[in-house]
Parts: structure tokens; sequence; C-alpha cells
């Protein structure tokens, strides 16, 4: 069977000597699951300089196994040791300012998360400026 996908069930006896009537059919849908495919089409726009706005596209329908509930966005800086910031998205919304960052940091990853897919994004920061 595959992962939240609707079937159509019935049941009928069987005995010695053949088939019994048929029940009527009920409907059912298969448990969701991770999806197959992460987030497309990332894109991490400069707003000023210090922030940026990222947008993106849910992943195809038929990779989605299931309704998407929310996305997280999680960035950290390139320092060694330093903790990232996470932000948990409503699903309906596709994009994302992400303010406070600081000029001339190098942020070596931004990640957005289906459910529990990742995508990784790596942005490097040459100037003060996000390119």
């Amino acid at each position: 069977m595959d992962k939240f996908t609707e079937y159509l069930i019935r049941v009928e006896a069987e005995g010695e000597n053949g088939s019994g009537l048929t029940s009527d059919a009920i409907k059912v849908r298969t448990l969701s699951d991770l999806p197959a495919a992460s987030p497309r089409d990332i894109v991490a726009d400069p707003v000023t300089t210090t922030s940026i706005r990222v947008t993106w596209k849910e992943p195809d329908e038929e990779a989605g196994n299931g309704d998407i509930t929310g996305y997280k966005l999680k960035y950290k800086t390139k320092q060694r040791g330093s903790k990232g910031s996470t932000y948990v998205i409503d699903p309906t919304e596709k994009e994302f300012t992400i303010s406070g960052l600081e000029p001339g940091t190098s942020y070596v990853s931004l990640r957005i998360t289906s459910i529990l897919v990742k995508l990784h994004l790596r942005i490097s920061d040459t100037s003060s400026e996000w390119q």
C-alpha cells in the first residue's frame, strides 16, 4: 500500500462452497510519513545589511506523503560552537525574513525543513552584504 493514499475496502466471507456476499465499501487512508522530497526553489535575498528574506516552494504533492504541518528554518554562524537559531513557520507561509544578522559575520548554513526533511543551503558572506 502507498503512504497517505485513500483506498476502498470490502470484505466477504469465504467458506467451503465459495464466497459469500460482499460488504459495503468503506473508505480508508493509510498513515502519513516523512516527505520523500524537500522544499523546492529555496532563495535567500538581502533585505538590509542585517536581514535576508528566504522564500521556498513546498515539496511536490506526490512526494509529500501527507499534509505539511509547518516548516522549520534554521541557521547558524561559522563560529565554532555557535548555537543556531530556529524559527517555526506556519504551513501556509512560503517566505520568512531573518533579521538581527550581523554585518561581516559568516553564516555557514541555512536549513528549511518541512515536517522532518532537511534541505541545506549554504550562504557565504565575503563582505558585509549578502550575496
